[in-house]
């Protein structure tokens, strides 16, 4: 009964409805090709991207943010943006929107350079670029997630290895942020369990605590910190194992709110 409920309820919110005989969708965080980083399992973007794509025609335009991802003296707020950038060339992949996905290559290169990655993402955004210009949409799509994926690894090897977990939390925002948006206007169930992400939010939350407070020095820090506590409550789902509209809306409201403090708005 409840897959049925479910389905008809994702039909009503005129979202293209799952197959009945189809799973729920779900995210897995045990596929090979996840990346570690400071004990924290990160899903791929693309994986997150592929699930979202079950739910059918959406408004991606309406979720493609025209800040400028600047780079900062301050080289945390720099890799919160590097992650932002990523998670917004995923989203402008989906609205196949060339030109910001050109902007977001510009960005990313130049972030890269703030957090001394430069010539390890060089080649990576030139076959964005590339790809870009061939309008292979599925091919940008795993040349954003290997750039993504080379600064992981690449920071991994420095000495402020912490970096990357600031990526990597830049991106879930990044990502989260829009997720909760598109399910606030066009709710479903099943759509709303791809928020349902306690345990990896745990493992953020568990890596943002231990980083140096030289790297939180920055006052947006501190929301990050008091945003991340908020987000577990809101991604506690209730006792049939469900989130509410509410919850989705709470979770959009407190992800766009330290996202603006990111930004600096």
């Amino acid at each position: 009964m409840k897959r049925i409920t479910a389905f008809l309820m994702a039909a009503a919110s005129g979202l293209t409805p799952l197959k009945a005989e189809e799973p729920p969708v779900a995210i897995d965080l045990k596929r090979e090709g996840a990346v570690i980083i400071t004990s924290n399992v990160i899903p791929i973007p693309l994986e997150v991207f592929a699930a979202l794509d079950k739910l059918g025609d959406q408004d991606w335009n309406g979720q493609i943010d025209p800040r400028d991802f600047k780079p900062n003296p301050n080289r945390s707020r720099s890799a919160l943006f590097f992650g932002l950038a990523i998670s917004q060339g995923f989203i402008a992949v989906q609205a196949k929107n060339t030109a910001e996905v050109r902007r977001v290559g510009m960005s990313v290169q130049r972030l890269a350079g703030s957090l001394d990655v430069e010539k390890a993402v060089e080649g990576r955004v030139n076959l964005i670029m590339e790809s870009l210009r061939e309008k292979n949409w599925d091919a940008v799509k795993q040349e954003l997630d290997r750039t993504r994926q080379t600064v992981l690894q690449t920071l991994k090897t420095m000495p402020d290895e912490e970096m990357a977990s600031l990526v990597s939390l830049g991106g879930w925002l990044g990502g989260t942020g829009a997720l909760a948006s598109i399910l606030k206007n066009n709710y479903s169930l099943e759509g709303a369990d791809l928020l349902n992400q306690a345990g990896l939010l745990e493992q953020l939350k568990d890596g943002y605590k231990v980083l140096p407070s030289s790297i939180k020095s920055d006052e947006v820090f501190a929301q990050i910190g008091g945003a991340l506590l908020k987000l577990s409550d809101l991604m506690k789902s209730d006792k049939t194992g469900t989130f509410s509209l509410a919850q989705v809306s709470g979770i959009e409201k407190e992800t766009h709110t330290v996202l603006n403090a990111i930004y600096g708005n």
